[in-house]
């Protein structure tokens, strides 16, 4: 997951980050491909490893070029291209993974401040609402997003997915974008993802015991795959090929969420 790694780097800077720090790191390429990280603007410092002392330094532009003041060496001249920002693009993020767990009533917008609503799941048990914090590392995070849920309808399931920390916020799960989602180091497409719902472990029969409405089609369809050696080893490319099974199988019926089939599939293969 070296693409989703780097991207919660970039995002858990907090402001612009030095492009020219990320520009030849395996995964970045795709990332601006995808809008997921967008070049723009000049930073405001960089950090002087020029001198015996690593510092933060201003830049600054004097006689006609970029540089910073080192206080051991004087200025030094720095090009214009290695100054060029890496700001994380969120809207673009969160329609991402919007898109990828094929959620419902996604927003376009923050909920309040930083905190975004991804949108929802539904389950046997009740709603699943995903939401998008870039950080869960102080008490002015958790602060902002418990003011944003505040404003939103209360779900049985909430899950915080954040690119660092992993304060605790009441009545929620957080997982990290990179122990979630996989994304293509050239395309940055979302390719592989968990499910969800097992993080926040919902399970899979409601309380009264009524299995999942899906889980008697699917579990042969699966047990076949697996029994006569079909079944592809990447669990996305795996539940595709379910869902298209299940697809001419069941032509007059609303198909399964690709989450939903994965969740049976990892049962199957006993949690792996």
């Amino acid at each position: 997951m070296a693409a989703a790694a780097l991207l919660c780097e970039i995002i858990s800077q907090g402001a612009k980050a030095s492009s020219d720090t990320f520009r030849l790191r395996f995964g970045y390429g795709g990332l601006t491909r995808r809008g997921l990280v967008q070049e723009t603007g000049l930073v405001q410092s960089l950090v002087c490893d020029e001198c015996s002392e690593t510092h933060d330094a201003e830049v600054i532009f004097e006689g006609g070029q970029y540089g910073f003041f080192c206080p051991e060496i004087g200025f030094v001249s720095v090009e214009r291209t290695k100054l060029l920002g890496a700001k994380p693009v969120p809207q673009t993020l969160v329609a991402c993974i919007g898109e990828a767990f094929d959620c419902k009533r996604r927003k376009k917008s923050p909920v309040h401040g930083l905190t975004w609503r991804v949108g929802v799941l539904e389950t046997v048990a009740g709603d699943l609402t995903i939401y998008f914090h870039p950080r869960l590392e102080s008490r002015e995070d958790v602060r902002d997003l418990e003011t944003a849920l505040r404003r939103e309808v209360k779900s049985p399931f909430r899950l915080i997915l954040t690119a660092a920390g992993s304060l605790v916020v009441p009545g929620t799960k957080s997982a990290c974008l990179d122990e979630v989602l996989e994304l293509d180091p050239v395309s940055g497409d979302v390719v592989e993802f968990s499910d969800l719902r097992a993080i926040v472990e919902v399970p899979l029969e409601s309380s009264s015991g009524r299995p999942n409405v899906y889980g008697a089609k699917l579990e042969p369809i699966i047990q076949s795959r697996l029994g006569n050696g079909q079944a592809l080893s990447g669990r996305n490319e795996e539940g595709k090929a379910i869902l298209d099974v299940y697809q001419r199988k069941f032509p007059n019926e609303k198909p399964p969420s690709l989450p939903t089939i994965k969740r049976y599939l990892t049962k199957a293969r006993g949690g792996s």
